[in-house]
């Protein structure tokens, strides 16, 4: 069983909560006060938020390299086209043909 020493009781007004809240938290072995009721953990405004920014931090970094990996696609294209073509890359050598 958690005691809570408020040594005076100017210190627990400080906090905002009166002795008796203090020691019925302690009594249900609660020392936080964030059980709801019926004993589940309750979900605060913080979590959700957090929860809210990873879930979008997850989606924009999907879609983002979801973007990448179309681009890198069309831009595979575009060389392919080119060098059906007849186009070459200023890097290759005389037209030498590639392994």
């Amino acid at each position: 069983m958690q005691v809570w020493d408020c040594g005076a009781a100017a210190d627990c007004e400080a906090t905002g909560r009166p002795l008796r809240e203090k020691h019925d938290r302690a009594r249900r072995n609660d020392p936080v006060g964030k059980k709801n009721v019926d004993g589940a953990a309750a979900v605060s405004a913080h979590a959700l938020y957090v929860a809210a920014a990873y879930a979008i931090t997850a989606v924009v970094l999907a879609g983002l390299i979801g973007w990448i990996l179309l681009d890198q696609r069309a831009r595979k294209r575009e060389l392919a086209e080119l060098e059906a073509a007849g186009v070459r890359r200023r890097s290759d050598k005389a037209g030498t043909p590639k392994p």
